[in-house]
């Protein structure tokens, strides 16, 4: 076994970076049968306190279908590269923050971390600034691939993916839009509905959930579907 370190990263903030960290956490853990670690890096511990508030309801001595941990980020580098880590999950789930850089001003600790992830999928919502962000992001991301790839020969895939999609007019178009500015798109895409926010703070994933739209069980059914064969392809790809 060894585990495919992954993230869902963008340096917009509201883009649902740890609504789907969990809502994936749970689905690859539970529907999946897969071996995941969550972590926890973001400045604010939205992902952690979901499960703590889990904790203060269901007692403390419920079991998750995964462990999660609250890290400090200048400690996650090494302990995602821990024979611990490496050789006992098949996925660990990474809640990143934002921003490139820490609060010095200092990018060195979060690109070293970036580097050593396998994939990224960076989630966008259309609209003028946060696709302005999602591209410099994107940028960002595809220079610490490339020079990963020339100086270790590794790859780190990053795929992008519409979310919170309304059926408004930012919307149209929006695919053409982001293909030609050559970002690599995933086929599926996910609504704006705050049932997601809402199941995420649950510890069972949305496909056993109580959630009345099936709308959302097939969409979020075939993203969690086109997450997992990049997982395997990557996997595929590292052996």
């Amino acid at each position: 076994m060894s585990a495919t370190i992954i993230s869902i990263g963008n340096q917009k903030g509201g883009v649902g970076k740890t609504t789907l960290s969990a809502l994936l956490a749970n689905s690859l853990s539970q529907d999946l049968k897969m071996k995941i670690l969550a972590i926890d890096c973001d400045g604010q511990g939205t992902f952690y306190k979901y499960r703590k508030n889990n904790l203060q309801d269901l007692g403390k001595d419920y079991e998750f279908s995964y462990p999660i941990k609250r890290m400090l980020f200048k400690d996650l580098h090494d302990h995602v590269l821990s024979d611990d880590v490496i050789n006992n999950y098949d996925v660990v789930i990474v809640d990143m923050p934002g921003a490139l850089y820490d609060l010095d001003g200092d990018s060195g600790t979060i690109k070293k971390f970036i580097a050593v992830c396998d994939i990224i999928f960076l989630p966008i919502i259309a609209y003028t600034a946060n696709i302005s962000s999602s591209m410099e992001y994107y940028l960002a991301l595809n220079d610490i691939r490339m020079r990963k790839k020339k100086v270790f020969d590794m790859d780190l895939d990053i795929y992008c993916f519409l979310n919170r999609k309304r059926n408004v007019k930012e919307y149209e178009g929006i695919r053409e839009l982001l293909a030609s500015y050559g970002l690599p798109l995933l086929k599926s895409e996910l609504s704006d509905s705050i049932e997601y926010q809402r199941i995420s703070c649950e510890v069972k994933s949305l496909m056993k959930s109580s959630t009345s739209n099936p709308k959302l069980y097939n969409e979020y059914g075939e993203w969690v579907q086109e997450v997992e064969e990049k997982i395997m392809l990557n996997k595929k790809k590292n052996q």
